[in-house]
């Protein structure tokens, strides 16, 4: 199939000409399709993570959907500068912890197509190195440059 790759500012203008009919395709966030899908008037080919959203079960993964290895999450986190004491540091994701933990909290976020993930300093800064790491190799393999 051939694409034709149209840059948008933003997701909101690419749903809109998605709905619209002026684009075939749009690669955007869960929550910016959610109520056009829920009305019918947009249909999820695929999440692009290992496993189906929790929100939305039928929808199928990418590798369910025939693109085998394709995955591109992408995921909130934050962050504290080099040296923040380690105190400082257990007390901030204690209390991200339990922000987590609100029904209110995840539900609005379920709504958004976003999952929680509980992570403590170790876990996320592994996941960045690795997102490093993997996202470096694919801008080498395709001679990416900066614009």
């Amino acid at each position: 199939m051939q694409l034709t790759h149209v840059q948008y500012r933003g997701a909101g203008p690419a749903v809109t000409d998605l709905v619209g009919g002026r684009v075939h395709v749009v690669f955007v966030g869960f929550g910016a399709v959610r109520r056009h899908i829920v009305a019918g008037k947009l249909r999820a080919l695929a999440v692009a993570q290992a496993r189906r959203l929790q929100s939305a079960p039928g929808i199928p993964t990418a590798e369910e959907a025939g693109l085998p290895g394709f995955e591109f999450t992408t995921w909130f986190g934050v962050v504290a500068p080099k040296g923040t004491p380690d105190g400082v540091v257990s007390t901030l994701t204690r209390q991200i912890h339990a922000w987590q933990d609100d029904a209110d909290v995840q539900k609005r976020l379920s709504e958004g197509g976003m999952e929680v993930l509980k992570e403590i300093s170790v876990q996320f800064r592994e996941r960045i190195r690795r997102d490093n790491e993997r996202f470096r190799d694919v801008v080498k393999t395709m001679r990416l440059k900066p614009e």
